[in-house]
């Protein structure tokens, strides 16, 4: 497999992962827009809609952690004689 052929796959896996079953749907992603635009004009959000952003962000951010590390426990470095290696994790 080439470095090519390597690159490729990762980007399918990746984009398998945020646009798959597993990613947030999209009505939450654009209730989380449409908060960030309503928070920055003069009437600004109600201790209600801050609290509804907080936990959307947090749900947002779980979902994206999830996939980048399901991409990275995918992945393998190849060197030049072939041998394929898992990616290491960082403690």
């Amino acid at each position: 497999m080439s470095a090519v052929d390597t690159v490729v796959r990762l980007w399918y896996n990746l984009t398998d992962n945020i646009y798959g079953k597993n990613t947030m749907i999209q009505e939450k992603i654009d209730r989380i827009n449409y908060l960030a635009r309503k928070a920055k004009t003069p009437q600004g959000l109600t201790q209600a809609e801050r609290d509804e952003q907080r936990q959307l962000r947090k749900e947002y951010l779980e979902e994206w952690r999830l996939g980048v590390t399901q991409v990275l426990d995918n992945t393998y470095i190849v060197d030049e004689q072939g041998n394929k290696r898992k990616l290491p994790k960082k403690d």
